[in-house]
């Protein structure tokens, strides 16, 4: 099961921000290979695993709503998904739309729209803006209402959910995460 039992709250939801980077021409990062051939195979996009897939799905979408996917993959999931990217190359954060895509097709529902930053420009400026104008916002809303955006005082025990999260510190330099070979590029 994808959605963990142990970190859903009181609601039974779970939530996920997504922060994808494309790689070379349109391909997923290593660490994230896995989990995009997972979303392919659960779309059924054929091919490689590659940012010209979330053109292809949205054609397929358009083409023919019925689509056999199981919706309930990421059932009580609310996601953000903020993608980073370089307008420079052609596939430009191909790999935030397609898991902005996957998601919503599988059953999980947007806290705010898909979000995209420019390498080429100002990627961590254009984070701040997202996550500060967007995303904070949106999560006090849907989780604590429109009042108490207003004062704080009158927050009478409404909270943003307890998100599971867990830190780890290293004391020295870590070794590298070890990724199957199946999971590595190979593109130049």
């Amino acid at each position: 099961e994808i959605l963990k039992e142990q970190m859903r709250d009181e609601d039974g939801k779970n939530r996920a921000v997504f922060l994808m980077s494309t790689y070379g021409e349109g391909e997923p990062t290593d660490n994230a290979a896995g989990f995009t051939r997972y979303l392919k195979e659960r779309l059924g996009i054929d091919g490689d695993v590659n940012g010209t897939d979330a053109a292809v799905a949205e054609e397929k979408k358009e083409d023919d709503d019925g689509i056999d996917t199981d919706i309930s993959t990421f059932a009580g999931l609310d996601y953000a998904v903020f993608g980073l990217g370089n307008k420079q190359y052609e596939h430009f954060n191909a790999m935030g739309k397609l898991i902005d895509m996957a998601v919503e097709k599988l059953g999980g529902k947007h806290i705010v729209p898909l979000a995209v930053g420019d390498d080429d420009d100002d990627l961590e400026g254009d984070f701040e803006n997202w996550k500060d104008n967007s995303f904070w916002p949106a999560m006090k809303k849907k989780y604590i209402g429109d009042s108490a955006l207003a004062d704080s005082k009158d927050l009478k025990g409404k909270k943003l959910p307890e998100c599971q999260f867990s830190v780890e510190y290293l004391a020295g330099p870590a070794s590298p995460d070890k990724i199957p070979v199946e999971n590595v590029h190979l593109s130049s």
